[in-house]
């Protein structure tokens, strides 16, 4: 494939009939076991085909992302991608193509073609790791902060059968460690790990030295579609991801950084497009509607509904909010402490904790032996902090569903834009060579926001 085109073919057993041209792909292309993402529904029944259809369409649209390098293309990241999966029940999603397009196209920036075919085979149920358990709701869990403070949040709540999924790749042990802070609140929440991280297997010689796709803005969808799957074998009606309301709409802070070029993975219309899509394709079954309980939170307010459930500061500082860990730590802290994720965070416990953050970063980016590439995300954050927020930059980057509150999502933002004003005024030095620095935290500019 050639020119950021590419076609790829899913089936469950893929030598059977190769009528077509392109790459074919199969379950073995996984590095993960699939029973590891099958047990996250147990103790429960089968879920039904169109959540398992949904599970299946997700893990391959990762591995095809993962599969099609970006530069390939003539920008350097517009792909074309066409791409056919094998369903247990293709009929539902026929007339919802586009939909799936859409959704996948907001995710990912690419342009999409996807075709279906019946032929799968369904998922058989495990042996139950134990009995007498159910789940009341499902959420999801990455081991960060606002995943952290609503599970313990609920778990301070009294709420019994909150059954948390995690997905994985290197920070197993660190979410089980979170996972027993929540467990000191209330011991009967359930953890399900699982590992997704399609690569070239070392056991397969035509894939080890293939080239894979860094970027990976559609590994959020196989994080919705797992726990969707959870939610439709318990019978639950209801899927939470936990983001505070200005990383989950995550505004662009440059113009080059529009789309997908920030992650949109719990953006409100990338939520309301799984809600239809989901809706479309369940036919006459329950319907699971994935929501996010914590966008009208800043990250300030995160941290402040994570101690007033009960956990403690060292607690905080050990949940992952890094953009991008060291993938081998050694003795490295596990935060850059430069990243825009970092910056919030760093803002956010700076305030909750009244200046002692327990943290470990890596760097700081103001400071003058910081590296260029260090003080990138803080740059572009004071650009950002130094210019007015308004009704048009939202719908400018990402349209907003019909009849969500504007004012609402600005009210967030900007109260999200005040403390991280209010931190960066504080810990950066006055003479620092930060361009734009002494014009940024001017008292116009705080009035401004």
């Amino acid at each position: 494939m050639t020119g950021g085109t590419f076609s790829f073919h899913f089936a469950d057993r893929p030598h059977r009939a190769r009528t077509a041209d392109g790459i074919w792909l199969s379950s073995k292309d996984f590095t993960g076991r699939e029973p590891r993402i099958l047990r996250i529904a147990e103790p429960a029944r089968v879920p039904p085909v169109w959540a398992q259809d949904l599970l299946r369409v997700a893990r391959v649209v990762h591995l095809v992302d993962r599969r099609a390098p970006r530069a390939t293309a003539p920008d350097g990241w517009t792909r074309h991608l066409t791409v056919t999966i094998e369903l247990i029940d293709p009929q539902p999603w026929q007339d919802n193509l586009d939909l799936l397009a859409t959704l996948l196209s907001t995710l990912t920036a690419d342009r999409w073609q996807l075709q279906v075919t019946g032929g799968a085979t369904p998922y058989s149920r495990q042996l139950p790791l134990f009995a007498g358990w159910s789940a009341f709701q499902v959420a999801l869990f990455s081991g960060g902060l606002d995943s952290l403070a609503y599970a313990a949040d609920r778990a301070h709540s009294g709420v019994d059968g909150l059954l948390l999924v995690a997905q994985y790749d290197v920070n197993k042990r660190q979410q089980q460690r979170r996972y027993e802070a929540i467990r000191r609140i209330r011991p009967t929440v359930q953890l399900r790990q699982y590992w997704h991280q399609p690569q070239p297997s070392s056991r397969r010689p035509d894939q080890r030295k293939q080239p894979q796709e860094p970027s990976t803005r559609s590994r959020g969808l196989v994080f919705v579609a797992a726990a969707v799957y959870a939610a439709a074998a318990h019978g639950l009606p209801e899927v939470v991801i936990p983001e505070n309301g200005q990383l989950a709409v995550n505004p662009p802070l440059l113009a080059d950084r529009v789309a997908a070029c920030s992650s949109r993975s719990v953006h409100p219309r990338t939520l309301h497009l799984v809600n239809q899509l989901i809706h479309q394709i369940s036919g006459a079954g329950s319907p699971v509607t994935v929501f996010n309980p914590l966008a009208g939170l800043t990250k300030t307010g995160v941290c402040r509904l994570a101690l007033d459930a009960g956990l403690r500061p060292d607690d905080l500082a050990d949940a992952e909010s890094c953009g991008h860990p060291p993938a081998r730590r050694g003795n490295r802290p596990p935060h850059c402490g430069c990243c825009l994720p970092c910056l919030v965070r760093r803002s956010a416990l700076w305030t909750v904790l009244d200046g002692d953050d327990p943290t470990r970063y890596e760097a700081d980016p103001w400071q003058p032996s910081a590296t260029d590439a260090q003080r990138a995300d803080l740059a572009a954050l004071l650009h950002w902090l130094s210019t007015d927020f308004t009704a048009r930059d939202l719908a400018a980057d990402l349209p907003l569903p019909a009849g969500t509150s504007i004012p609402a999502v600005l009210d967030v933002i900007n109260r999200a834009r005040t403390d991280l004003i209010t931190y960066l005024g504080t810990v950066i030095p006055t003479r620092s060579r930060l361009l734009g620095f002494s014009s940024t935290l001017t008292p116009s500019a705080r009035n401004r926001v």
